[in-house]
């Protein structure tokens, strides 16, 4: 009889160690399902951010795009400023053969009849005329070559902030792939 106690005690200690490690097992498996529940929702939201970034991403392609095509349109603005310039210093040529030959024809007509002379200060009217727009072009070839200098200025910074923000968000995209 004492060793069927003994043998019970025993017995009930083992039920008792093994119940505690049930306790303990029941209790493990709650804490991993907690964690697994808690990473599903982790990965659902980097899904969701995945899907923020990627349409962010889009967006500012297309604005990259756009502001890319700007440039074009800036680099052909450029193209006929140029131009423009050419036109212009071939006006002031111009008017500079003007200019001369008025003087010759000034020289020469001061001796001749005053009909000439007539015919004279009506070329000099002319070149004054000439020079007026010459000069009210020059200073609009020059307001249009500032404006579109800081056009192209900003339109090549608005590229890099452009190029810069995609390059974070190709950043961000590639590292919540990496996390999944």
């Amino acid at each position: 009889s004492f060793c069927v106690q003994e043998r019970d005690a025993k017995t009930a200690e083992q039920r008792l160690a093994l119940e505690e490690k049930v306790n303990v097992l029941e209790a493990e498996r709650e804490r991993k399902d907690e964690e697994l529940q808690l990473m599903k929702e982790q990965v659902k939201a980097l899904t969701t951010e995945n899907v923020s970034l990627s349409e962010k991403l889009r967006q500012f392609q297309s604005k990259s795009n756009k502001a890319a095509k700007q440039t074009e349109e800036l680099k052909k603005v450029a193209a006929e400023r140029d131009e423009l310039k050419f036109l212009l210093e071939a006006t002031q040529a111009q008017a500079k053969m003007y200019e001369e030959d008025f003087k010759t024809e000034r020289e020469d007509r001061a001796r001749a009849f005053s009909e000439r002379e007539k015919e004279g200060e009506r070329y000099r009217e002319g070149i004054e005329h000439l020079q007026i727009q010459l000069n009210i072009s020059t200073e609009t070839q020059k307001e249009l070559m500032k404006a579109m200098d800081d056009l192209v200025q900003a339109k090549t910074s608005e590229v890099e902030t452009y190029k810069k923000q995609q390059d974070e968000l190709l950043a961000k995209v590639s590292g919540a792939k990496n996390i999944m």
